[in-house]
């Protein structure tokens, strides 16, 4: 096989620890039930006029909870996960204003987790290839991020950041005016989001370079989330982060990347540097 398969198969089908797979299985049911839950306060307001009605609604949200249960136990969750996905497309489906980027996120990470429910039944390992599938789409998600804000004016000036503090129903809680209308600070918040969200694309593909852009993209959604309402976006990017976290350690001081590549090696000396990868 030339090189550039032997890369490949390394990259997609490399064993790894299933407990890897199942955290992130069970994030994803988490945040699953937690979508339906959020909704059931304001059944009678988005949906009694919509295409499913009240009763209707109420039917979707329970196959969402009962199938996020489903992920979260572990148990029937191949069934459980399919009446979810169904149940989060027919809510979209009926009123498609009160969901947002972070919604359609977590039904990607939904169905990649399904689509690896098969390959982790009943083993100790499992090919990475899930794992790599959420790891890609969260760099797409990213530089896709940028490319679109770079579009506009906003991001160019500096700006951008601070207009979500000024609408009421965006901010969290309102902060002081001197924060708000300063110019030095929305630039250091604006330029430091397109830092990090450029950089992130990259630099997760390096072992010297992970831990410090998954801090980095840690701390913007965690700010994100506090200063703002972006529903569970916040939380969606950080579940597929689950994907890149350390599932044991090295002989030496380094920790061993989630996605372990370099098929003959041991697991514990498993590598997951890109570098290495394509050497």
């Amino acid at each position: 096989m030339s090189p550039v398969g032997v890369a490949w198969n390394r990259f997609w089908f490399t064993p790894v620890p299933t407990a890897v797979f199942s955290r992130l299985r069970i994030a994803v049911g988490f945040l699953v039930l937690a979508s339906a839950l959020l909704l059931v306060p304001e059944v009678g307001l988005f949906f009694a006029e919509s295409s499913l009605g009240s009763v209707g609604a109420w039917l979707a949200l329970a196959a969402v909870t009962s199938g996020a249960l489903a992920l979260i136990l572990g148990r029937r969750a191949g069934l459980g996960g399919i009446v979810a996905l169904v149940g989060l497309i027919e809510l979209e489906r009926a009123d498609p204003l009160i969901f947002n980027s972070g919604d359609r996120l977590l039904r990607v990470l939904l169905v990649i987790v399904l689509a690896g429910l098969g390959a982790a039944r009943r083993r100790t390992t499992m090919a990475a290839w899930p794992l790599r599938l959420v790891q890609i789409q969260l760099a797409i998600v990213y530089a896709s991020g940028v490319v679109y804000k770079l579009q506009g004016t906003t991001w160019w000036n500096g700006t951008a950041a601070s207009y979500p503090l000024r609408i009421g129903n965006m901010a969290r809680f309102a902060l002081p005016e001197s924060l708000v209308d300063s110019v030095g600070l929305a630039q250091v918040v604006s330029y430091g989001t397109l830092l990090v969200e450029s950089a992130f694309p990259v630099l997760v593909w390096f072992a010297a370079t992970r831990r410090y852009i998954l801090a980095a993209g840690i701390m913007l959604h965690v700010s994100i989330d506090l200063l703002l309402r972006p529903g569970l976006f916040s939380y969606v990017m950080l579940a597929g982060y689950l994907a890149f976290l350390p599932t044991g350690r090295r002989a030496g001081p380094a920790a061993t990347p989630a996605v372990v590549t370099a098929s003959r090696q041991p697991p514990n000396e498993q590598s997951d540097d890109l570098a290495e990868l394509l050497a």
